[in-house]
């Protein structure tokens, strides 16, 4: 069956893989709009070979903006330019809109540098170690955060300036003597919440001096 209305997504739409949703709108664009508000109430939106790109590429949402592509791609097979089209029937009429997106690799951020890992701290002196730049390959908004470790004791002396990146320990209490403490530091892509694009390090604090016991 031949298309009675059909049109090309000028330019396509770029995206980094793991990003959070990109919305992408047609209603920018009176061409692709009048198409949209054309189609039927079933809309598909489907790869060349057939598949259905929905949740694969993204969501597609026609009363947001006049109709709107929703880019979000986790899978490392979809980097690499995705051919989809956007298809409805409506009064016996065919009508498409064809998007090409190009997904690219997104590499997780990290320190330019190497990170100190392990700290040997006194109780009563405070100790401050600040970060080594951090860098993104493809240039997107980097946070950095420190976490605890699970099932292990986590520093309560730690505070981490955000604005200077900055860690500080201020360790005071004398029954912390002889323990270790262990603390992790993540770097994350500030737009998204894919595992592929966060790193963690993982850290030790032993403090000097001989464990105080407990008197019986």
């Amino acid at each position: 069956m031949c298309a009675t209305e059909s049109r090309n997504v000028t330019g396509g739409f770029e995206y980094f893989r793991g990003l959070n949703e990109q919305p992408f709108s047609l209603g920018d664009s009176s061409d692709l709009g009048s198409v949209v508000n054309k189609m039927g109430r079933d809309i598909s939106w489907n790869f060349f070979n057939g598949t259905n790109a929905i949740g694969k590429v993204g969501r597609f949402d026609r009363y947001t903006g006049g109709g709107t592509f929703f880019v979000q791609a986790n899978d490392k097979s979809t980097v690499g330019k995705q051919r989809t089209i956007l298809r409805s029937c409506a009064g016996g009429n065919l009508y498409e809109l064809y998007l090409y997106i190009e997904i690219k690799n997104n590499n997780y951020p990290d320190f330019k540098t190497e990170l100190e890992t392990s700290f040997l701290l006194t109780v009563g002196k405070v100790h401050e170690y600040k970060l080594p730049q951090v860098e993104d390959k493809e240039n997107n908004e980097v946070e950095v955060y420190v976490e605890p470790v699970k099932d292990k004791e986590y520093p309560k002396f730690l505070f981490f300036d955000n604005v200077t990146s900055t860690m500080i320990f201020r360790p005071e209490d004398q029954w912390d003597k002889g323990k270790s403490f262990y603390f992790q530091l993540v770097l994350k892509e500030k737009e998204s919440d894919y595992i592929d694009n966060r790193y963690s390090y993982y850290c030790t604090v032993k403090m000097m001096g001989e464990e105080l016991k407990v008197s019986e």
